[in-house]
């Protein structure tokens, strides 16, 4: 991460919504170059500084300014990987966005991506507390974890190891530790990124994402389970990889 914080540092922010929205602001005030992509520039016409293209985004964004690029974040991503490597990753979009960026880059590397099998995604959600357990989807192979089943979080919650700010009951630990501590011994690669909280959206850091990436050259056959969490919240996406 920059040494001074933010400042003129390259943020990425996966999605131009509600969150998407709020994330920009947020980090253009603190004189970053922001980027946010969106499949619809309408959602971000009203926040945007200008419109930027793939090829030179990178040179065209100041400190302090919002760029726009149209397409899919997940994809853009990728390619914008080959030249230029965004120094926060904003997920702002429905769904796991590491998850789906890891399984693209695998494929993109010649890997085929499958289900994990549910002896595999049952034994993972069997070892996590049920009343943590949100949602589950073994077909896709998603786990969604959480500490508050439903209300909205605070903006600016400390996220504290003991208790939940919202309803106040006590907690287990930290979510991304307990999901790190659960998969450890029951695929062959595992790894939880941790989401830094701020403004209400998460942020991730982008040396994070790229040493994940990194660790796709000493895969072969295996299981896989990629999560991103808060010290609250969480998101695990779990799958079997091959080399094509």
């Amino acid at each position: 991460m920059m040494s001074n914080r933010f400042g003129d540092g390259f943020i990425y922010v996966a999605g131009g919504g509600f969150f998407g929205k709020k994330a920009c602001s947020w980090f253009r005030d603190r004189g970053a170059r922001v980027l946010v992509v969106d499949v619809d520039e309408e959602v971000t016409k009203d926040y945007i500084d200008f419109e930027v293209g793939l090829e030179n985004v990178y040179s065209e964004l100041s400190s302090g300014e919002i760029g726009f690029l149209k397409g899919d974040a997940v994809d853009c991503f990728l390619e914008l990987n080959e030249s230029c490597f965004p120094d926060v990753v904003v997920p702002a979009v429905p769904g796991h966005f590491l998850g789906k960026v890891f399984k693209s880059y695998l494929e993109k590397n010649e890997f085929k991506v499958g289900s994990v099998g549910e002896s595999v995604f049952n034994r993972v959600v069997e070892s996590i507390p049920k009343d943590l357990v949100l949602t589950t989807n073994p077909i896709e192979g998603v786990l969604v974890t959480s500490y508050m089943q439903e209300g909205r979080c605070l903006d600016d919650c400390p996220q504290p190891i003991d208790f939940c700010t919202v309803t106040k009951e006590e907690k287990d630990g930290l979510m991304n530790e307990i999901l790190i501590d659960v998969v450890r011994d029951k695929v062959g690669y595992s790894n939880v990124l941790v989401s830094h909280g701020l403004n209400g959206v998460g942020y991730l850091s982008g040396d994070d994402v790229q040493d994940l990436l990194s660790d796709v050259d000493k895969l072969e056959g295996c299981s896989c389970a990629v999560g991103t969490s808060c010290g609250c919240h969480g998101i695990m996406n779990l799958m079997k990889v091959e080399r094509k």
